[in-house]
């Protein structure tokens, strides 16, 4: 139990630090220069958060696999595949949006 609210620990705080990279370049004008819609911005940006945030939840799955807790591994899996959706597709979008 407290692996599995570690690992959703850890994938909060490394989502909550990915949002910035939202207004890192927004004062740039070369990102302008080449003129990509809004929505193409926010895509590729949520599909970033979803790789990145993926692959550490596939880290704790394979962690807890190789110490051979089946059982509390398949549950991070989908603990933390619910969490990324959550963050990324309700959370996430709240807040880039305001």
């Amino acid at each position: 139990m407290g692996q599995l609210l570690l690992a959703i620990l850890f994938l909060y705080l490394t989502g909550f630090q990915l949002l910035p990279l939202w207004n890192h370049h927004q004062n740039k004008l070369w990102v302008d220069l080449y003129p990509v819609a809004e929505k193409n911005k926010e895509a590729a940006f949520f599909f970033l958060m979803v790789i990145v945030l993926s692959l550490q939840a596939v880290i704790f799955t394979a962690l807890m696999l190789i110490k051979g807790q089946w059982t509390a591994g398949v549950i991070s899996l989908l603990a933390g595949v619910g969490f990324i959706y959550y963050f990324v597709f309700i959370y996430s979008k709240k807040r880039v949006k305001g």
